[in-house]
């Protein structure tokens, strides 16, 4: 008789030869994933990693006069043209990256 396991994440049933075990976060304990869950996974982790590592990027990112706005309405426009209004409201409203607070303070807009 086959050994059949079940999905931790979908309860599907699974036979031993499709069954995928993952180590928890916190490496206490394994769980057991099927081929369609296990892609799911990874593609989660994927994107979690890549945006680890556009955060640390912004934040070692410097701006200057001739930069391009990285977000937003004006994202693609030199920062330098982009209405100063926008940049404070931004700023006031907390909602600029590291590099663009930076910018702002430095320019002395604020």
């Amino acid at each position: 008789m086959k050994e059949t396991y079940i999905c931790e994440e979908c309860f599907e049933e699974l036979e031993e030869k499709d069954a995928f075990w993952c180590m928890a976060e916190n490496k206490s304990h394994q769980y057991i994933l099927c081929k369609k869950c296990i892609e799911i996974t990874k593609v989660k982790e994927y994107k979690l990693v890549k945006q680890k590592l556009k955060r640390k990027k912004q934040k070692k990112m410097t701006l200057t006069n001739e930069s391009l706005m990285p977000y937003g309405k004006y994202q693609g426009m030199k920062i330098i043209n982009v209405p100063t209004k926008y940049l404070l409201w931004l700023y006031d409203n907390n909602k600029c990256s590291t590099p663009v607070k930076k910018y702002v303070l430095e320019q002395k807009l604020k």
